[in-house]
């Protein structure tokens, strides 16, 4: 059945990475809740974009999948955001649909409809989660652009994955201009202390990086926090900063005291 209101603006047919220790294909869900500054995928978020995007139908993209079972072990849905309340039918026949096929579901979400979560994990429509905590509980608004309690929604998430038996992953997307070793430790201190008190299972350090300035939703944001004044052309926006690997081996040191496993990606 061909989703009413999810889109798919996106396709991967193999991916190494976003299932761990899977190979999986990716189906990239339009539209988000949260405007964060640094997303690289302003494509899939704004709808002045994804509308010019090619749309992929659901239902062709299974059956090729299905074809490769054996090879390929499951589909990862992620976006945009695939837990958006008005995408929860979709979404609930779409794993259904997946499970029935015999392949595993992945999903990343933002964490922000927790009980949409919960459900998907008690009906067994999921097999692992990739949560997004993004900074720490404070520092929400700033990076999403959103007023109302996003991080209460996140940590409301997280306790979920941390009561239940399901693979989960916990990941933050490190941006020179607002993460550094002082907020690390306290996301470390939060997910640890979020629901049963303990480590999480995998946490995922992914390297902001810019291969193209157009696909980051806002570049001027960033710039003026990472520079203290504002860029005099669009040049200057090449000046976006990543973190070095001395850096993200000492972030990876101190989210090991919170987490049972630490990755990170360059």
């Amino acid at each position: 059945m061909e989703p009413k209101v999810v889109e798919i603006r996106g396709f991967l047919p193999e991916t190494t990475i976003d299932y761990p220790g899977k190979l999986a294909a990716e189906i990239f869900v339009a539209g988000c809740n949260l405007r964060c500054v640094y997303c690289h995928a302003a494509n899939l978020v704004l709808p002045e974009n994804y509308t010019k995007l090619e749309k992929f139908s659901f239902e062709k993209i299974l059956e090729a999948v299905k074809k490769r079972k054996g090879w390929v072990d499951g589909i990862v849905i992620c976006g945009g955001e695939p837990l958006l309340p008005a995408y929860e039918k979709d979404i609930e026949n779409m794993a259904m649909e997946i499970k029935e096929a015999g392949l595993l579901v992945k999903i990343d979400t933002n964490g922000t409809n927790p009980k949409f979560l919960e459900y998907l994990i008690r009906e067994k429509l999921v097999d692992f989660i990739a949560l997004d905590v993004k900074t720490i509980p404070e520092k929400y608004k700033e990076l999403t652009m959103r007023n109302g309690d996003i991080a209460k929604l996140v940590e409301q998430s997280l306790a979920v994955l941390k009561s239940s038996n399901i693979d989960y992953d916990v990941r933050t997307t490190v941006v020179p201009a607002f993460h550094n070793e002082e907020i690390m430790e306290k996301i470390g201190e939060w997910i640890y202390n979020v629901g049963p008190k303990g480590k999480v299972k995998l946490y995922t350090i992914q390297n902001f990086t810019v291969s193209d300035i157009n696909s980051i939703l806002d570049p001027h944001t960033i710039f003026v926090k990472q520079h203290n004044y504002e860029p005099h052309d669009d040049k200057d926006l090449d000046k976006l900063e990543s973190f070095d690997r001395e850096t993200l081996l000492k972030f990876r040191s101190i989210m090991e005291k919170y987490a049972e496993k630490v990755r990170y990606f360059e």
